[in-house]
């Protein structure tokens, strides 16, 4: 089985996981074609005819084998990739951790006159992308295209010769056209299959491989349709390291990347059901590269938007386990720039990979230096690297031979491709740019040696310029013309011994001659030979020619020295080593005076039997013996050594760890290395007798491992796997509470009483409820109501969400009629204004009533708006009726006068709005009384009220103040005589001069019957109550008064008050 996670996304499908090898470590990640590279790690078996290793699409088969060793010698066509060791018996690849790439030795820095001339290849008319892969088996990239306008796609078998780059042409009828395409081994067979996405379409269109060598044979497609997409950029890589390489696809539709499990045999192509993966931020994906960004094997998804602004890239964290993909958001990247593809790769040589994307807008490429940690994936900001002016597609490769990944990039508007020249160091991002002219714009790119001279070359597609109606499709193709430096293994002093021949090597450059010289003198002419056979006393250097290359390597001292002849060494064999153990090597006494021995991981030790503790599985592979006679070596034996190791074994099982009573989980060892017996354990209490096969079949909670001994060496200690939980839950039992009758309308109460689980950690209860009626509940406790007079029979279904376990009940229910019930109005209205209330009642006779407002007549008054309900019996039942009010917001009335204050004699435009009807008082001095928008023209200050209603008919009121300014302030002021601030009535409490409050400019002062001055205000606010200024009472009598004002040119008003105590 199979799932898929993503925000609660989940697909299964069936799979039986197989024996697959595994790779532990590399011991170079970069080396010159035809050098021969160690691999490390188990199930390689013992037969080389079963085992072809992929160095990116181009297979070789191993030199040297054992089950945990193999020496391989890198094809020249070799790309960067990781690179896979398949069992050509079963199908089944292992993959390094880290990719590989040539590395040829040439000069640095590149220069562009390391390249050829452009070599065109016509292919289908609308050429959009190319893939390279070795399709017939020759060791040769062959291409195959994507086509836009045509409903074939090109394939071009490769049939160059070093220095000479030739295709011959057929094609593939897909039969619709087509965006991007790939290739990869998709069965196992070590023939890799092409994978084209149907333009504007949901479907992936792949031709099986059933060529040879030098002869090209695909089957009819096969077509996986992706419900709903616009298919882009197809990924192709073992998502959860069961053997078989899965696919990924963006989408041009949707926010999605689709995961396709790969479920084929080597006899037939099967994948299983495909998985929509929602990716969050963004409307589409395009951009895609896969690739381990944490250090833990497994390879992270990392895709892009597609031609947006934001230019945002989204990584996926990987957390899958054989049988069962799981991908998780992990990282979103804002690039703040349109981004138009990407690629995983080291950059800097800090051995963690790095991430490159073009961004189309700005005319660079982003890198962006990973920051990861076994915790976190997280990324550097990013260093921008010039580029051509819209650069599109991106490929990484040396194409200068120092050891170090340069870039190579299209561009869609410019008659040129960009190489970005690799100067970067640890932490430090650093390119030297360098421009390539083209015959036409370019798209893709991709970098892999074309005619197996052992230097990568540039292949790009040539595209077609719909803008100047320029035509194109073509593969176009740049050699690589940059010299080797070769370099002579064993690099020397060397001493051996008269009658020993010591064979010393040169690096190997397809179609180069090598001249071969003993202290500067000639040994020969030049030839093919890259190594020759040394006897005597020299300096030797080579001299290699390659067209007009020829470049002489350092030299190389070897000493002859006089001695007797030994017999022949041969190392005794070594028992399979346990990890901590110690490594024992020995040799046969052939008399020698000493025995010097080297290995891995810089082991040099001497005598005829030394040993090594503590012994670690990077310390497994050959080890040599040189055989000494005094200071000269006379022989060199070799002999393997493995390690009793283990690679990162897991217990496996498909699907949740959860589940049901009555069922079983079966668990699995992954990856299943041979030559070990198997022993299944419980955490807690122990061995499980008789549990010591590849599988466990477990029917009890617990946490359970598998305990590992080498059966060829049982001094061994076990190693055991870290235990995985299964957890197995009661299944529900369902009961609940519910009335056994009820009315036509009564809502009715659903009450759960089932049993579940004592621990509800991650089963997500679900609660479905089926009414009888065709409706349905989703919560623990419901309400329902019936609206048919007539039995029925509600059920309860209980079913743990991640895992099953669903159980149900159903009982009756007998739903009889009853009278309506009905909230009305008298007048049928059922709003109010702000001051009034509204009357609500229901009709019929019902033995209670129970209102919302807490009211138990057949009426209530409502004073607040929402919904007023009852709820009445009749008999058993219970009925409520429901009924929304509306109680309307007071109306806001403004009012205004222009201007605000007057003369007499002038007038002011009063305005009033808020209101249907207005009434304005005092009504005096008035136009209209009952208008909007009177005109006053009243000669004393005052003010005014407008009242009214609104369109609910609301009342509303508002006032205006409209001052009359006088032109004589004083014969404004109009005193009263009396003032009677003691008694019992309200009336002149304080003496009041109208108008006086409007005129500060005016003031008052107060004289007794003696002419004494008590009291002396200005301005005058009416608020004298018979008191001095300082606040003393004054005795009843007669005040006399004088008002002024500053207007008044020294007039005055005088009178008299009578103040009555």
């Amino acid at each position: 089985m199979r799932c898929f996670f993503l925000v609660g996304l989940i697909s299964v499908s069936s799979h039986v996981l197989g024996q697959a090898p595994y790779v532990n470590t590399v011991d170079k990640n970069a080396a010159r074609a035809q050098e021969t590279i160690t691999i490390q790690g188990i199930n390689f078996g013992t037969n080389p005819a079963a085992i072809k290793v992929n160095f990116g699409n181009v297979s070789v088969s191993p030199i040297t084998i054992s089950d945990q060793l193999l020496e391989v010698p890198v094809p020249a066509g070799a790309a960067f990739d990781n690179i896979g060791v398949l069992n050509t018996t079963n199908g089944l690849s292992g993959y390094a951790k880290k990719p590989f790439f040539v590395s040829f030795g040439g000069s640095n820095p590149f220069v562009t006159s390391q390249l050829s001339t452009q070599s065109d290849f016509n292919s289908e008319s609308g050429l959009y992308d190319l893939a390279l892969a070795d399709f017939d088996g020759d060791g040769k990239q062959d291409a195959a295209t994507a086509n836009d306008n045509s409903t074939n796609i090109a394939v071009f078998l490769n049939t160059s010769a070093s220095g000479s780059v030739s295709y011959t042409r057929s094609t593939l009828t897909p039969g619709f056209k087509t965006l991007h395409v790939s290739a990869a081994d998709l069965n196992g067979d070590s023939k890799p299959e092409i994978l084209v996405s149907e333009l504007n379409g949901p479907r992936v269109f792949i031709f099986k491989n059933n060529s040879s060598i030098g002869s090209l044979s695909f089957s009819a497609p096969i077509s996986i349709t992706l419900t709903g997409g616009k298919l882009s950029t197809i990924g192709i890589r073992d998502l959860d390291l069961d053997g078989k390489p899965d696919l990924v696809v963006t989408d041009h539709a949707f926010n999605r990347i689709f995961v396709v499990p790969n479920q084929s045999t080597i006899a037939s192509i099967q994948l299983g059901t495909p998985a929509a993966i929602t990716v969050a931020s963004t409307s589409v994906t395009d951009g895609l590269a896969i690739g381990d960004l944490d250090g833990d094997a497994l390879p992270e998804v990392v895709t892009s938007e597609f031609l947006s602004p934001s230019g945002k890239i989204f990584v996926l964290k990987n957390q899958s386990t054989p049988g069962t993909i799981k991908l998780t958001a992990s990282l979103e990247i804002v690039a703040s720039t349109t981004i138009s593809n990407l690629k995983i790769g080291d950059i800097d040589g800090d051995s963690k990979p790095d991430l490159a994307a073009t961004a189309l807008l700005a005319s660079s490429v982003f890198v962006f230096l990973n920051q990861s940690t076994s915790a976190s994936i997280q990324f550097a900001a990013p260093a921008s690297v010039s580029a051509n002016s819209r650069p599109w597609g991106i490929d990484f490769g040396d194409m200068d031979g120092d050891g170090k990944l340069d870039m190579v990039v299209a561009s869609i508007t410019q008659k040129a491709v960009t190489v970005l020249n690799n100067q970067s160091t640890a932490g430090s991002v650093s390119f030297l740019t360098q421009t390539i002219n083209t015959s036409f714009i370019n798209r893709h790119v991709r970098i892999a040696d074309a005619d197996v001279d052992g230097r990568p070359d540039i292949s790009f597609t040539s595209i077609d310029d719909n803008n100047l109606g320029i035509p194109a499709s073509k593969i176009s193709v740049f050699k690589n013309l940059n010299c080797v430096l070769p370099v002579i293994t064993p690099a020397g002093p060397i001493t051996i011994c008269s009658g020993v021949t010591q064979r010393i090597t040169a690096s190997n450059s397809i179609s180069s001659t090598y001249e071969w010289f003993k202290d500067g003198i000639s040994m020969g002419a030049p030839g093919a030979s890259t190594f020759i056979d040394v006897t005597a006393t020299g300096q030797y250097t080579v001299t290699l020619t390659n067209g007009a290359c020829s470049k002489t390597s350092s030299a190389v001292s070897i000493t002859v020295v006089v001695a007797a002849p030994l017999g022949t060494a041969t190392p005794n064999p070594v028992t399979p080593v346990c990890i901590g153990g110690t490594l024992t090597l020995s040799v046969n006494d052939v008399g020698a005076t000493n025995y010097i021995w080297t290995g891995p991981n810089a082991f040099s030790q001497q005598g005829r039997s030394v040993s090594s503790p503590n012994f670690q599985a990077s310390q497994a592979g050959k080890y040599s013996v040189d055989i000494m006679v005094g200071t000269c070596k006379t022989q060199t034996a070799s002999v393997i050594v493995d390690a009793v190791v283990i690679p990162d074994v897991n217990v496996t099982f498909v699907g949740n760890e959860i589940i049901c009573q009555g069922q079983t989980k079966q668990y699995s060892i992954s990856p299943s290395p041979s030559g070990y017996t198997y022993q299944w354990a419980e955490q807690t209490t122990g061995d499980v007798t008789g549990a010591t096969g590849a599988t466990y079949t477990a029917t009890t909670t617990g946490n359970y491992l598998v305990k590992l001994r080498s059966i060829v060496n049982p001094t061994c200690a076990t190693v055991q796997t870290t235990a995985k939980k299964v957890r197995i839950v009661k299944n529900p039992v369902v009961d609940f509470t519910a009335p056994s009758t009820g009315c036509i309308g009564q809502t009715l109460d659903f009450t759960d009483q089932s049993v579940v689980d004592s621990d509800p950690t991650g089963l997500d209860i679900q609660y479905a409820w089926d009414f009888g009626d065709a409706s349905s509940a989703s919560t623990k406790n419901t309400t329902h109501a019936y609206a048919a007079a007539q039995t029925f029979n509600p059920k309860l279904a209980i079913l743990y969400n991640s895992v099953g376990c669903q159980a149900s009940k159903q009982k009756g229910v007998a739903i009889q009629a009853a009278p309506a019930l009905a909230i009305t109005n008298l007048n049928n209205i059922y709003s109010f204004c702000p001051t009034d209330s509204l009357k609500l009642e229901v009709a019929g006779a019902f033995d209670s009533y129970a209102w919302s407002n807490g009211k138990t007549t057949t009426f209530s008054y409502y004073k607040t708006g929402g919904d007023a309900s009852i709820e009445v019996m009749f008999g058993t039942c219970k009925i409520k009726a429901t009924k929304p009010i509306v109680k309307f917001n007071a109306p806001t009335v403004i009012a205004s006068a222009d201007p605000a204050s007057i003369k007499p004699g002038e007038t002011s435009q009063f305005t009033a709005s808020g209101l249907v009807d207005y009434t304005w008082t005092p009504a005096t001095d008035l136009t209209d009384a009952l208008i909007s928008n009177p005109v006053a023209s009243p000669l004393l200050s005052t003010t005014y009220k407008v009242k009214g209603k609104d369109t609910n008919g609301c009342a509303g009121e508002g006032t205006i103040p409209l001052v009359v300014i006088q032109d004589n302030a004083l014969s404004s002021l109009v005193a009263s005589n009396i003032l009677s601030p003691d008694l019992v009535d309200t009336q002149n409490d304080t003496w009041v001069v109208k108008n006086s409050e409007s005129l500060p400019q005016c003031g008052v002062t107060i004289y007794d019957e003696h002419g004494f001055k008590v009291y002396e205000a200005k301005p005058y606010l009416n608020d004298w109550k018979g008191t001095t200024t300082s606040g003393k009472i004054l005795p009843a009598g007669v005040y006399y008064y004088i008002l002024r004002c500053d207007d008044s040119s020294g007039d005055y008003v005088a009178g008299s008050i009578n103040l009555i105590r």
